[in-house]
């Protein structure tokens, strides 16, 4: 005859097989799902040859499926709760890998946005220097600006000295030393160059590049060349050239050793427009 509780194991195993099935399975669990389908087959199949008053030999029959459908499910939980624990071994690891590289990727991003460099202060003074034994002030002398925050150099101004001219004639081929009527307290490890405007390079009057050193104290001065055939003028209070601030790297040069050969390159000693035009 066939019990109740055999009904019961087979609702059981049926429940446990839909709730295996909802979840993802690996290919591990394969082969047991394959005996746990055909032993839940075999059961159905003799469920139906027996009557709840049935012989003994369907009963038998039926005691034999429900036995491999027991082992059948016993193998597929032992695999399946192998194989779920592999995975959340691998999940811990994945979330672990995941928070490496999320801690790389903001160490990244930190480096490749560095905090924004605190600005020096650069002292400037209205210029006075004696030449000759002749007392000269610039009281006319205008601080030097960014036209935009985020521009490199600042635009230097011509300032000639009270009571002297107010313009400076450069004629074609010539070159003068303007002066920009300020003088400047530069922190140490800094330096200011002077450097040429681009519109005026464009009309070819040209500022050659120059260097103020830190320790240097004098007016500062642009020296303007007129490259164009005709006469050009500078005015009081003329845009004339840029001043870029500059980190002075240390650094110290010494002979190399005799008999130390100086090592080659691709270059070589090939110089002046070797690279082409």
């Amino acid at each position: 005859m066939v019990e109740t509780k055999h009904l019961d194991a087979i609702a059981d195993h049926v429940q446990f097989l839909i709730n295996a099935m909802s979840q993802p399975v690996i290919t591990s669990q394969e082969q047991a799902l394959v005996g746990l389908k055909k032993s839940l087959t075999d059961a159905f199949n003799a469920i139906e040859g027996v009557e709840v008053k049935g012989s003994d030999n369907s009963n038998e029959e039926f005691k034999k499926s429900i036995d491999s459908l027991d082992k059948s499910v016993k193998t597929f939980k032992e695999r399946f709760e192998t194989t779920e624990n592999q995975v959340g071994e691998l999940e811990s690891k994945i979330e672990t890998f995941t928070n490496i590289v999320k801690n790389v990727n903001e160490r990244l991003n930190a480096l490749e946005k560095p905090e924004p460099a605190k600005p020096i202060t650069i002292k400037v003074f209205k210029g006075k220097e004696e030449i000759n034994g002749v007392e000269l002030e610039y009281s006319a002398a205008k601080l030097p600006e960014k036209h935009f925050k985020s521009d490199s150099g600042f635009d230097g101004f011509v300032c000639f000295p009270d009571g002297f001219q107010t313009e400076e004639v450069i004629q074609p081929g010539e070159t003068k030393r303007i002066p920009l009527g300020i003088q400047c307290q530069i922190p140490d490890g800094y330096e200011i160059q002077v450097r040429p405007r681009s519109g005026k390079t464009g009309d070819r009057i040209n500022v050659g590049w120059g260097t103020v050193d830190g320790n240097f104290t004098g007016i500062i001065k642009a020296n303007v060349s007129n490259d164009t055939t005709e006469p050009y003028t500078v005015k009081q209070g003329d845009k004339i050239c840029q001043l870029v601030i500059g980190e002075v790297l240390p650094a110290v040069m010494e002979f190399a050793a005799e008999g130390e050969e100086i090592k080659a390159t691709e270059r070589g000693s090939n110089g002046f427009g070797s690279s082409g035009r």
